[in-house]
């Protein structure tokens, strides 16, 4: 599941090894945290809190701001709580918002952060309604392109596509990856896997699969499409899908877009390593230009689901899902 274009990385051009004594284990009182983001002066929270799934702290003292989102079937309410870190932030006449795309009711939203911390009351508009019923994800672009993904009904293959004033498009680019497939059963589907950044201001696009060993960056309009490997060969899904499931290679499980650069949470562990022993597991964070060329490596000594910078001031958060564990770290001096 790759581009005619690869680059093969095999080494990283800084490597920054984190240590226990460098990490600092924060606890912001919130239970049942699932993910995390940080943007600008606020720290996110998306929760399991049916009073309000986001919360909102300051950056870096961690003042809480609110919770927001109620659980229910009202106009403005969730039936689950969303992932804000599959959110797209932007500016809109000068207030920060951010997508949320709302699975059951098929809607893409807006949360206007600026006016909601200021009056402490939810402010959410519909950006579109109507999404179609069949994709799983939506990207949010602008306000009339949309980038759709959904499984084919058969499982073996995941289908890319654009939404552009209502008419669908897919470029020449993606035929690669839509192309691709796997056996029908056995999970085999979760082979083409991907998370799914975008940044607006370079235009680009990003995936990297969750049980494949490289990334696939492009541009919506097809002008720019390569795939990035960290090691000597492409991992083949046919190889993947041979294995027995706990002996499948967990690569990539976090991704996040900033301006200049973006990261990629690498694990190199089996799944059944990660069911068992995720104690165990050191992940790192490996960075790149939205060229594909690599920058640094982070590599951490606890186990992390998600991170983010808080490049303000100078700090590294790490969150693990499963022990509900944040970490700070002082990252200065670090250097990418």
């Amino acid at each position: 599941m790759a581009f005619e274009e690869v680059r093969y990385i095999r080494e990283f051009p800084r490597t920054y090894s984190l240590t226990a004594q460098d990490a600092e284990s924060v606890d912001f009182g919130i239970i049942g945290t699932q993910d995390f983001i940080v943007h600008d002066s606020l720290l996110i929270l998306s929760t399991a809190n049916k009073n309000g799934f986001l919360t909102f702290l300051s950056l870096p003292d961690h003042r809480n701001l609110g919770s927001y989102l109620l659980l229910g079937n009202g106009p403005q309410e969730f039936i689950m709580p969303p992932w804000i870190s599959q959110s797209v932030f932007y500016r809109e006449k000068g207030d920060l918002c951010f997508t949320l795309h709302n699975v059951v009711r098929k809607r893409l939203e807006c949360f206007n952060v600026t006016r909601t911390l200021e009056s402490k009351r939810l402010h959410l508009s519909t950006i579109k309604d109507s999404l179609v019923s069949t994709a799983f994800r939506f990207l949010y672009i602008n306000d009339s392109t949309f980038m759709c993904r959904e499984i084919t009904s058969d499982e073996t293959r995941q289908i890319r596509y654009f939404i552009e004033n209502g008419r669908r498009t897919e470029p020449l680019c993606l035929i690669p990856l839509n192309e691709s497939r796997v056996d029908p059963g056995n999970g085999n589907y979760n082979i083409l896997a991907t998370l799914i950044q975008y940044n607006p201001d370079r235009r680009r696009v990003v995936e990297a699969p969750t049980l494949l060993n490289h990334i696939n960056l492009y541009a919506p309009d097809g002008s720019f499409a390569r795939t990035i490997c960290v090691g000597k060969r492409l991992d083949k899904t046919k190889d993947i899908q041979a294995r027995e499931y706990g002996e499948r290679i967990r690569t990539y499980m976090h991704l996040l877009a900033y301006p200049d650069f973006f990261g990629a949470l690498y694990f190199g562990a089996t799944e059944k390593e990660f069911e068992l022993e995720p104690g165990k597991i050191s992940p790192v964070i490996q960075l790149f230009d939205w060229d594909g060329e690599p920058l640094a490596e982070i590599r951490l000594p606890y186990m992390a689901t998600a991170f983010d910078f808080d490049l303000k001031n100078g700090a590294l958060y790490t969150f693990d899902r499963t022990s509900e564990q944040f970490q700070k770290y002082d990252i200065t001096d670090l250097n990418f």
